[in-house]
């Protein structure tokens, strides 16, 4: 993603663009309409040479002889390998799931994050995300880092996650 401020006196009108890099076509993105002084924000698209797998391993156990109640520890793994020539900042952007209105019986705390990851609430653009986690960190040419978080829902045994019930 590419972000810079707008360089002209004048507002830009949205449409197409088409990014090119010593000459060549690199991508085509979108361009949303941007004020005078403001930022200019547009994709461009993925790094081939950068890649991240993301993994979660989940374990669910249930306690309590009356008001039985299930936890479902989730540990999810990001992998990054950088196969470029040069460093290279990445930012990773997650979430953990969130409870909905009048959902008082059902909690989710996140337990651990390696390294810390920093709360990220996507304001800057306009569109509030509850739960989201942010990691920004340096990528050596050819090298692997691992990010993980851990975080437990926890629910009352008679209660099901709505697409969540691996047992079916």
């Amino acid at each position: 993603e590419a972000e810079l401020g707008n360089p002209l006196e004048v507002p830009l009108l949205g449409g197409p663009i088409e990014v090119y890099l010593d000459g060549s076509l690199l991508t085509t993105s979108a361009l949303e309409k941007v004020g005078r002084g403001g930022v200019v924000r547009f994709g461009l698209g993925s790094e081939d040479r950068v890649r991240i797998a993301r993994n979660a391993r989940v374990r669910e156990e249930t306690s309590g002889l009356i008001g039985k109640t299930t936890s479902v520890e989730h540990v999810v793994t990001l992998e990054l390998r950088s196969s470029l020539g040069a460093p290279v900042t990445i930012r990773v952007v997650d979430r953990v799931p969130v409870t909905g209105e009048g959902e008082s019986e059902v909690s989710v705390k996140l337990l651990s994050s390696q390294p810390p990851a920093q709360p990220y609430t996507q304001e800057e653009r306009g569109q509030r995300i509850e739960g989201g986690l942010r990691w920004e960190l340096e990528l050596a040419p050819g090298e692997r880092r691992e990010l993980s978080f851990t975080y437990v829902v926890e629910l009352p045994a008679k209660r099901e996650v709505v697409g969540g019930n691996r047992r079916d």
